[in-house]
């Protein structure tokens, strides 16, 4: 029945009855088009199902893996004199490419990506730890992005790359829901400092002094800030 059809029926409640007995007609008349599409629909449902509980199953085997990773991550910080045998991040950033071939598809990937930028900037590999840092800051969510994108600031900060990684803390000082402002404006502070801003610098801890009245980080501001007025000064 056409939808036009429908609607005269409707308007006419005397003829109620009429409506089902020509919905029934049509339904015996196609009734094989009818059972396609209801078997097409069943099957359609049944393949998704499986598909969502396989993935469910990779995920949850994805989670015991990164678990047992994060238990064999390494401490403390990289020495020079360490050779790549004897550095604990080498041997454990390998395990988390291994992961990520394994399971790069599986919830799990993004924070994988986060923790390999980490062991990557740990052995100085800051190309690579970009990369990492980058896929990471595309599929987390956040407040997760943050920790992604001041992974990429730092890594920018060890290539003495001062312009980008000035514009990842400020974006970071941008974003109101995250959590370590502070931290993120006093590492662009320093940044300004390493490129030899001293004014902008001055300006950021100044901006940092009257925001951030509470922060366990205001001791160290206030002491960049009289150290850059002595020196302007002098």
């Amino acid at each position: 029945m056409s939808r036009k059809k429908l609607k005269e029926v409707l308007r006419r409640p005397d003829q109620f009855v009429q409506i089902f007995g020509e919905l029934t007609k049509d339904i015996v008349t196609n009734w094989k088009k009818v059972v396609i599409v209801v078997a097409g629909v069943f099957v359609l449902l049944g393949a998704f199902l499986v598909w969502q509980n396989e993935v469910k199953k990779e995920n949850l085997v994805a989670a015991n893996a990164f678990q047992a990773l994060e238990e064999e991550m390494p401490g403390g910080t990289l020495k020079e004199e360490d050779s790549a045998k004897e550095n604990p991040w080498q041997d454990w950033a390998k395990k988390v490419e291994a992961f990520l071939q394994e399971h790069g598809d599986t919830a799990m990937a993004p924070t994988a990506h986060l923790y390999l930028g980490k062991a990557y900037l740990r052995l100085g590999n800051y190309e690579q730890a970009i990369s990492s840092y980058e896929q990471a800051e595309n599929r987390l969510s956040r407040p997760y992005r943050y920790l992604a994108m001041e992974g990429l600031a730092n890594a920018y900060v060890a290539l003495k790359n001062w312009t980008k990684a000035e514009g990842i803390w400020k974006e970071l000082m941008d974003a109101k829901d995250n959590p370590i402002r502070d931290l993120h404006a006093w590492r662009l502070g320093l940044t300004q400092e390493w490129a030899n801003q001293k004014s902008k610098a001055l300006q950021t801890y100044q901006a940092f002094e009257q925001e951030f009245t509470d922060s366990s980080i205001l001791e160290k501001v206030r002491e960049r800030i009289s150290a850059i007025q002595t020196e302007v000064s002098s």
